[in-house]
């Protein structure tokens, strides 16, 4: 195959969809972005559930001289996982010949929590003072906590602090927990639907548990373990006979 070096050195990033992080560059070459596109479209059809927003730049690329700029990318090898970073296609337009390859640098940005006012550990984090940050996190070496599972957590379920954290920092998931509801020892009561029949059975929990973690507990009349899930204060309802 007669093979045109057409050598791209670190284009700017090329985004998709709205209020993406990425500039596609004034001065870009009609085939680099094809390229890049395709290689995007590719990657949110092979993994739909990925919730970010994916960027392709062009670091290199090798085109036929007969190539158009209507290519389409395709993985020499699929992966398993979305790649992160530097990643090879190979290029092609429709037809079973290899048209060229391109080495892309995919960065992946997602919308993280920030604090916005200082929080002491064991303190209960609002969701008022949670912030919306895009942030790249392509080679980050932590998990961070994403801004609207923290915002509904802190809504829905009181958190605190496991460390004392400053204002403008991404949180990480670590850095909260749940505020049981429950301490170990605790009668409640447990319900239990069948049918058309609801029963409620007294038991005893066996650990600390905050609402909608599931745990273990005892009816210790019967001697007979359950596996529960917490509702509240004096609820758990029935998930399986231990």
């Amino acid at each position: 195959m007669a093979a045109l070096g057409l050598l791209f050195s670190l284009l700017p990033l090329v985004g998709f969809g709205n209020n993406t992080p990425c500039q596609a560059p004034t001065d870009a070459d009609p085939t680099s972005e094809a390229v890049a596109t395709a290689a995007h479209k590719l990657l949110k059809s092979t993994f739909p559930t990925h919730g970010g927003i994916l960027c392709v730049a062009i670091r290199d690329l090798s085109i036929s001289a007969a190539a158009t700029p209507e290519l389409v990318a395709g993985f020499v090898n699929v992966p398993d996982k979305i790649p992160r970073g530097t990643t090879r296609l190979r290029l092609h337009s429709g037809a079973s010949d290899e048209e060229g390859w391109a080495t892309v640098y995919v960065s992946h940005f997602d919308t993280l929590a920030v604090l916005t006012d200082p929080l002491p550990r064991g303190e209960t984090m609002l969701a008022s003072s949670i912030a919306p940050a895009l942030h790249d996190v392509t080679q980050s070496g932590h998990q961070y906590a994403r801004y609207r599972d923290l915002v509904t957590a802190a809504i829905h379920r009181e958190l605190i602090a496991t460390v004392n954290l400053s204002a403008g920092a991404l949180i990480r998931v670590t850095a909260t927990t749940t505020r049981p509801v429950l301490q170990r020892g605790a009668a409640v009561t447990m319900v239990h639907q069948r049918g058309d029949v609801t029963l409620r059975i007294p038991v005893v929990v066996r650990e600390d548990a905050a609402v909608g973690d599931e745990i273990r507990a005892r009816n210790t009349e019967f001697r007979t373990n359950y596996r529960v899930v917490v509702l509240d204060a004096t609820l758990v309802r029935w998930v399986a006979t231990l």
